[in-house]
């Protein structure tokens, strides 16, 4: 399995078990700030090191924070939307 699959998979886990809490935060707002900064951080190391341009932008962190919160992303789909995000 390959860099940008175990950062998913790590994703996914932390979207479903929401290991991370505190006082001031919802759960579920932190958890899902904390996988899509990860999953975003996985993603441009793995282009860089790939030679790859990341194509990603505002509106895509959007889409991906909102998908992560409101949407039940299996770890295929998470895998798959990584790769499909370099060029």
């Amino acid at each position: 399995m390959g860099e940008l699959n175990e950062g998913s998979l790590m994703c996914f886990w932390i979207l479903k078990l929401m290991p991370f809490e505190h006082e001031d935060f919802p759960n579920i707002e932190l958890n899902v700030k904390i996988a899509s900064c990860l999953f975003i951080n996985i993603f441009r190391y793995v282009a860089k090191k790939r030679g790859r341009r990341a194509n990603i932008k505002g509106d895509t962190i959007d889409y991906l924070a909102y998908a992560f919160m409101f949407r039940d992303l299996s770890k295929e789909a998470i895998m798959a939307l990584a790769e499909s995000l370099l060029y």
